[in-house]
């Protein structure tokens, strides 16, 4: 089975721009590029931050974005998303009690589970009593199946001061005990970092993606600035066998930017590297 993760869309209406970039037209670029070299996937797994201010017409935009999808598309919330609007505009969401966007989607290699990390007015993470009941619950229905994970906020710490402080701040621990007593959690992914990144948390495999509009810059240290870059959007890109995860990272490039044969003799390589405004910026560094 294969499955792609998209992350932080960040989507204002039209035509507004978000730090001098469209993240519509940016989207819309991701998503043109998923249906044309993996739209055979089993759907999308999209882990917040649909939006950037949480308005109707943002999602708007998202749901007419996401309309031309080949594949079925799930949904999470992050911190920049807001509940009510995302629920005037997708009336089907499966919102949950007493309105967390929690639900479940059965596949044939297990149950993927898509908690809500959202607490509003907070940039930070937080899975209270009643989410975690939730999750709970799931687990001990699906006990002897693999499982399958998806939320906004992460659980652990990157080494990013800034985006370290507002992680899933609230119900970390009890969420890896949870996951840890299940024992057949396979994968989780989520999102917030706006970078690419693998680890592994509490014993299980975690991973996240680039956003489709801006990313974070690699700024280790403690630096209490987050610090952003135009780095390429990107996603990933699941293959799922057998309890066995193999994970892509997937970088949408400069669609100016050509392709070229690995079999190319090593002059007519090097003449297309430089015809690549990327390598060229770093040559001249």
């Amino acid at each position: 089975m294969k499955i792609v993760h998209l992350s932080d869309l960040h989507v204002v209406a039209a035509p507004g721009t978000l730090y001098a970039s469209d993240p519509r037209d940016n989207l819309a670029r991701v998503l043109n590029h998923v249906h044309r070299h993996h739209g055979d996937a089993a759907f999308l797994w999209i882990t917040g931050d649909l939006v950037h201010d949480g308005g109707d017409a943002a999602y708007r935009a998202v749901r007419d974005l996401l309309a031309a999808c080949p594949m079925p598309v799930h949904l999470g919330l992050g911190n920049h998303d807001a509940r009510a609007p995302f629920k005037r505009v997708f009336t089907d969401a499966p919102m949950g009690d007493p309105d967390y966007l929690q639900y479940t989607v059965d596949t044939p290699e297990g149950v993927f589970l898509m908690l809500d990390t959202l607490e509003p007015g907070l940039g930070a993470g937080r899975l209270d009593a009643t989410r975690l009941a939730w999750v709970q619950a799931r687990l001990e229905e699906h006990k002897d199946r693999d499982v399958f994970v998806g939320l906004h906020h992460p659980p652990y710490e990157t080494g990013i001061a800034a985006m370290d402080r507002i992680r899933l701040t609230v119900g970390a621990r009890e969420l890896g005990d949870l996951l840890t007593a299940h024992g057949r959690v396979r994968h989780l992914f989520h999102g917030h970092l706006h970078r690419p990144i693998t680890a592994c948390w509490r014993g299980m495999p975690i991973s996240t993606v680039p956003g489709t509009n801006h990313q974070v810059a690699l700024t280790l240290g403690k630096d209490p600035t987050v610090l952003g870059c135009f780095d390429p959007p990107g996603y990933a890109v699941a293959l799922i066998r057998d309890g066995a995860v193999c994970l892509h990272q997937e970088r949408v490039a400069d669609p100016g930017a050509p392709l070229y044969s690995m079999e190319d003799k090593a002059a007519e390589a090097a003449a297309t590297l430089d015809a690549m405004p990327l390598f060229n910026t770093i040559a001249a560094a």
